[in-house]
């Protein structure tokens, strides 16, 4: 996340407080830094209240990917993701879909 350049310091701690957030590393120099939640936080929701504040230039999540074959991870429901009939990426025939299962 990025603080606004016009936050003060009190009104930050104020913020994470309120949020319950910690700082795991600052990168001062780029008035940036990545910050914890707790577990149980919903973290969408802190983010689009972050966005919301005047005190925050942007907050965005720090996912992390990776190749499991568990496609939930990539996919907004749980039935598999379906990518677009290109046989130079998925090797299916013109006019197929074909379902990522990796």
């Amino acid at each position: 996340m990025a603080i606004a350049d016009t936050a003060a310091p009190s009104e930050i701690a104020d913020l994470f407080d309120r949020y319950h957030l910690t700082i795991v590393r600052d990168f001062d120099t780029l008035g940036t830094a990545l910050v914890k939640t707790p577990e149980s936080t919903d973290l969408m929701q802190t983010i689009q209240h972050l966005n919301n504040s005047s005190l925050i230039r942007y907050a965005e999540p720090n996912l992390v990917m990776t190749t499991t074959g568990d496609t939930t991870a990539y996919c907004v429901s749980d039935s598999g993701c379906n990518f677009p009939s290109d046989p130079e990426l998925t090797g299916a025939t013109s006019g197929e879909d074909e379902e990522y299962t990796s």
